[in-house]
């Protein structure tokens, strides 16, 4: 059985790679990403948000307006997370660092969404459970329960 496509954007649609934070065209990407959320079946990734900034010293702070933006539209159950990694490196955004900033930032707007957005979401999206159930079971050479592979 084939499992269902995921439509997971990253960059939150922007043709510049990232939303526009701090700019004049950040209400019209709003606006688009809202439009993208009318459809149920598109999810959103949080990731490359420190390259749409223009500083070094970025934090989750920076970061906020964008992820406010997508939890209204998205909510926690539609919206992940990503690294960017290795282009996030271009903005003096080590992988850890993302991680760490990328939590801030969701806790500061939605501290009890944080941990579906931050990898709930992708389970169930990527179906990270049920593959590495049937990992286990090829490995061990049985079935599941219901039968399947």
């Amino acid at each position: 059985m084939q499992p269902p496509a995921i439509d997971a954007h990253q960059h939150f649609w922007n043709p510049e790679r990232v939303p526009p934070l701090g700019r004049d065209d950040f209400s019209l990407w709003a606006q688009q990403l809202r439009t993208a959320a009318e459809y149920p079946d598109v999810n959103a990734k949080i990731s490359g948000l420190n390259t749409a900034l223009d500083r070094s010293d970025w934090g989750g702070t920076e970061r906020r307006p964008a992820i406010e933006v997508a939890l209204r539209v998205f909510g926690p159950d539609r919206l992940l997370c990503g690294s960017d990694w290795p282009v996030s490196l271009l903005n003096d955004g080590g992988y850890q660092r993302i991680w760490v900033e990328t939590r801030r930032a969701l806790e500061l707007v939605a501290l009890d969404d944080a941990p579906t957005s931050l990898h709930a979401t992708a389970r169930r999206l990527y179906r990270l459970d049920a593959i590495g159930r049937e990992a286990v079971l090829a490995d061990s050479g049985r079935e599941a329960p219901d039968g399947s592979h």
